[in-house]
């Protein structure tokens, strides 16, 4: 039942009529009221004079630019979170985030500020941290809101985000691509599954892959993936992926030789994708062709002074095929690749010094009668064993065998469809190293060597928010390294000597930056990021 309710306000003395409807609060079992107001009471005439309405945001509405504005006086620690602002400002993250996630982009920079800062902490600590420090959300965000913010970060807003930011970088570079396992002792996650942990730990895993611009040094896309999937079969969902983000006919990928095989090349030929791809010694395309120039290679004409290793390319014929269901036909074309060699006198040298070794081993192995049920295939291989009552054992090598092993230490290849020139190739594919240090950086910095969610929409959410932490790492990464400043400092050092630097803030006032010295203001330099305006 609807009612007019009249109140005074006694500091100002104007009277406000209000319109209250009762209703029963099934809660607290009690009947209560709801209060809207309708508007101000005129002195004279004593009628309702209707207030404005104010018009109420929408997500249509462009919001204003600025600061948000101050409602506390405090001071906290400000100098790192500052450099992340900039920096997500720059490569387009913060505009990124706030188109996917207009919610709850300012959480999601906070916790991904945090993790970088409070190197291999848990999540519990971050209202200590937020505490003390100046971040996006302004507040703190408890283990149960984080789980809940983790859970709202949809398939469908990370997509875009991938789009978003694949756009900024897709069409200049090429992407490094790789995989890593990450364990988990969690029942609850489905792919959770026994595979080849590359981290040579026994226990379930679940996959990520990760795609990387070379140029850039930032990743832009990544996937999670069921443990027991060798890498050679993730790429052509990658290509699926790349497909429906709309980048399938301008992407250039670099891979290592795990993720070589017929399908996969002939999987990027039909995606019209440029590639650079290691390439096993053993395969019949790459064993023929080096055979005629294995002595020819290595005379001075083909030596590389700046990177104390032969180099030889010869254009080969790839043999396309494809498969047409729909049609049910194959087509079957000759593409042209280039063939790129390499030969590394310190690497053969390595190479043969650690093969010697692991032979004096399984040596003493049968001649002491302890034999190791793994090293069996080389027992085989490259030994003879005779055993008599009066001799005993003797062990005799294969020359021959281990001749044909030794051939081709210090000889590498790669493969591509673009890159004519093997010098080229090579830096192309010597930069996928950055994905193999993001991959450290997940693990060990942000603390993701352990999975430790019991539901899928917790693990989505959260390795989205340690991928968007990751970025800012990267970038961090590449600036330090173009600067040298890897040389006299580790990272944690740099943002640590910037994490001191204070803020002041006070109600109706701009925020106050603290004194800097000349080596934190040559450190944002050097990081690509204009100091704060301090006080001094």
């Amino acid at each position: 039942m609807a009612a007019i309710v009249y109140q005074t306000n006694k500091k100002t003395g104007v009277t406000y009529a209000y319109e209250s409807i009762s209703y029963w609060d099934k809660d607290k079992q009690q009947s209560r009221a709801k209060r809207k107001c309708i508007g101000r009471v005129d002195p004279e005439t004593h009628k309702v004079i209707p207030t404005r309405k104010r018009k109420m945001p929408t997500s249509g509405d462009k919001a204003k630019r600025g600061p948000v504005p101050i409602t506390r006086i405090a001071r906290s620690f400000y100098g790192a979170t500052y450099l992340f602002d900039c920096i997500g400002e720059d490569i387009g993250v913060i505009e990124d985030l706030k188109k996917c996630f207009p919610e709850s982009y300012r959480q999601i920079l906070s916790i991904a500020y945090y993790l970088i800062l409070e190197d291999k902490n848990p999540l519990s600590r971050f209202p200590r941290w937020a505490a003390i420090h100046h971040h996006p959300y302004g507040e703190s965000i408890a283990s149960q809101r984080s789980s809940e913010l983790f859970a709202s970060i949809t398939e469908e807003n990370r997509q875009r985000f991938f789009q978003l930011q694949g756009k900024r970088r897709v069409d200049r570079e090429y992407l490094a691509y790789d995989s890593t396992s990450i364990s988990s002792y969690s029942k609850c996650l489905r792919q959770v599954k026994y595979g080849k942990n590359k981290d040579h730990e026994h226990l379930p895993q679940i996959n990520l892959s990760l795609l990387f611009g070379q140029q850039s040094s930032l990743p832009f896309y990544y996937r999670k993936l069921p443990g027991n999937i060798p890498d050679v079969k993730t790429l052509r969902k990658l290509l699926s992926d790349m497909n429906s983000l709309g980048y399938d006919k301008k992407i250039k990928v670099v891979l290592d030789r795990g993720f070589f095989s017929a399908a996969n090349i002939n999987d990027m030929y039909r995606h019209h994708m440029k590639f650079v791809i290691g390439a096993k010694l053993s395969l019949k395309l790459v064993k023929s062709h080096l055979d005629t120039v294995r002595d020819k290679m290595r005379s001075w004409t083909y030596y590389r002074q700046d990177y104390q290793l032969y180099t030889y390319s010869l254009p080969i014929i790839w043999n396309y095929v494809q498969d047409r269901p729909y049609k049910g036909d194959t087509i079957k074309a000759d593409r042209r690749i280039y063939l790129h060699l390499y030969f590394s006198p310190e690497r053969a040298l390595e190479d043969e010094k650690a093969f010697n070794n692991r032979l004096a081993d399984w040596q003493q192995e049968l001649q002491s009668g302890q034999r190791h049920p793994d090293h069996e295939k080389q027992y085989a291989k490259y030994f003879e064993v005779k055993s008599t009552p009066v001799r005993g054992t003797k062990v005799v090598a294969k020359e021959e065998a281990l001749a044909d092993t030794k051939r081709n230490y210090g000889y590498f290849a790669l493969l591509s469809n673009e890159i004519k020139d093997a010098v080229e190739a090579l830096e192309i594919y010597r930069n996928k190293d950055l994905v193999e240090k993001a991959f450290d950086n997940l693990k060990d910095r942000l603390n993701l060597r352990r999975v430790a969610v019991s539901s899928e929409q917790s693990l989505d959410g959260k390795l989205f928010v340690q991928f968007v932490a990751l970025i800012f790492l990267s970038y961090i990464t590449k600036k330090m390294r173009d600067n040298k400043l890897f040389k006299d400092h580790t990272m944690q050092e740099v943002l640590d000597e910037l994490d001191i630097i204070e803020c002041f803030e006070v109600p109706g006032h701009k925020l106050m930056v603290g004194e800097t010295t000349n080596r934190q203001m040559e450190l944002y330099s050097k990081l690509g990021v204009t100091p704060p305006a301090s006080l001094q």
